[in-house]
């Protein structure tokens, strides 16, 4: 479990210069749908990084299951919640967009 988990931490680290310097941070101007939309593409992109570190995670875990149920049950929910997660982020900067659009 300590080794799953410093490999999860250890990608994350790896990750986050990637979304920092991905886009600029400061809006270019200063209304507030400027405002809301960079702090939403910013979580938006958090929120994908760390799903995708659970896929990989759960990816290690199913190989290393070695078949036992328990292990591959675990490994099949992480995915399912990894995948819901990036439902919800979606849908949510969806909602932000069309309350924009109105």
């Amino acid at each position: 479990m300590k080794k799953e988990l410093l490999i999860t931490v250890m990608f994350g680290l790896l990750i986050l210069p990637t979304l920092i310097l991905a886009g600029p941070v400061a809006p270019s101007s200063k209304d507030l749908w400027s405002i809301i939309d960079s702090i939403t593409n910013i979580i938006y992109g958090i929120l994908l990084a760390v799903a995708v570190i659970f896929i990989i995670t759960a990816g290690i875990k199913f190989i290393s299951a070695g078949g036992e149920p328990e292990k591959v049950k675990t490994a099949r929910d992480t995915v399912l919640w990894a995948l819901v997660g990036i439902v919800v982020a979606t849908a949510a900067v969806g909602v932000v967009n069309l309350i924009k659009n109105l």
